[in-house]
């Protein structure tokens, strides 16, 4: 709910909102009142509403008192109750600061009739959403898509490189099976990078591109030989589109969520082809690797993106476990093989092994 206040009201308003004690005031206020000790005083649940009236605080003197409680005495019981006091001592410069602001903007309520400043309430029921922003709250459509050639159905988040977006679309295209695109923010230009053509490349994309060095890598979730989606990478470096695996019965099929980045390797999962698997992708050596394999009993139907802590792989299931309502599951990585250990800088061959975030920490 929103008021329109005269300046009086406004400054009286702000200086509530301005203090950021509202919450502390009304809990130590009924301890004070009771002269209870410290040690004996109990945690009540906070709340803003009638049931607790903060009091307005404006320029008192030395020795007068806030709601019937002496500004002395309100810093001590602070001081005994481990509430920073300086907050509360603080307050007159920081009210200050807002009148001088208050006097300086002009927001007197004689602009016009009209054109009064909406603040919301700070009783029960107030909506800081009221708030209005500064600035224009107004979303700009930058590019609007249209099919042929561009694509439809813009699909997973968007990344920004420099100042390009890359993202897909679900459908469109020349083929209609789906486009890989870039917008220059510079420019505002939009580039069609690939358009989708079902078989072998892929149909339908599905979740967010993501980086590794110069190269995009994504997933479509049917097309390719088994149409069952594939695995592709897109080189920033003469445009090549590669198709790096086609989902099969195998080894999944329909991957789902997102791509996870971990150095060199790429993570992912399938809903189907079974009940779903977790997979990996070497980017240095070309290999798919099922990692695993659901079983229903473990889980059904990976759903969401996985999460990686130290060698640890998190996720989950939308269907199976025990109760067929889905699972929370974990997978611990084998230790890369040699081949993973070794990285190729422009030249000679150097030992590297993967590093990981460790469990809780850096």
């Amino acid at each position: 709910m929103t008021v329109c206040l005269d300046r009086e009201a406004l400054k009286s308003t702000l200086i509530k909102m301005s203090t950021g004690l509202m919450m502390v005031m009304s809990v130590v206020t009924p301890h004070v009142r009771n002269a209870e000790p410290a040690h004996e005083s109990r945690q009540r649940p906070i709340a803003i509403g009638p049931q607790h009236q903060v009091p307005v605080v404006g320029h008192q003197a030395e020795g007068e008192q806030i709601d019937g409680i002496s500004l002395e005495g309100l810093v001590k019981h602070l001081e005994k109750g481990r509430v920073i006091a300086r907050l509360v001592e603080e307050f007159h410069p920081a009210v200050a600061a807002i009148e001088d602001m208050v006097n300086a903007s002009g927001l007197d309520g004689s602009r016009g009739s009209g054109h009064a400043d909406r603040v919301p309430e700070m009783g029960s029921g107030s909506n800081m959403s009221d708030v209005p922003l500064s600035g224009s709250n107004t979303a700009n459509a930058l590019y609007h898509f249209s099919g042929v050639p561009d694509g439809a159905g813009p699909v997973g988040t968007p990344i920004l490189i420099g100042t390009t977006l890359y993202g897909m679309t679900s459908r469109g295209g020349t083929a209609t099976d789906g486009t890989i695109y870039s917008y220059n923010l510079a420019t505002n230009s939009e580039s069609v990078l690939h358009s989708f053509t079902g078989s072998p490349d892929g149909d339908t994309p599905y979740g967010s591109v993501v980086q590794m060095g110069s190269m995009l890598y994504g997933m479509t979730s049917q097309g390719g030989n088994q149409d069952f989606g594939t695995l592709f990478s897109y080189s920033f470096n003469g445009g090549a589109f590669t198709i790096l695996h086609s989902f099969g019965t195998g080894g999944g099929a329909d991957p789902e969520g997102d791509l996870l980045v971990d150095g060199q390797i790429l993570y992912g999962m399938t809903s189907g082809g079974g009940v779903g698997t977790v997979y990996s992708f070497n980017t240095m050596t070309n290999t798919f690797t099922n990692l695993h394999s659901f079983d229903v009993t473990d889980g059904a139907n990976p759903d969401g993106d996985l999460t990686l802590v130290g060698d640890t792989l998190y996720g989950m299931t939308y269907n199976g476990g025990a109760n067929g309502d889905g699972v929370i599951f974990s997978i611990v990585l084998p230790e890369p093989t040699t081949a993973a250990l070794i990285l190729a800088i422009s030249g000679p061959m150097l030992l590297r092994r993967r590093r990981r975030m460790p469990l809780g920490g850096k």
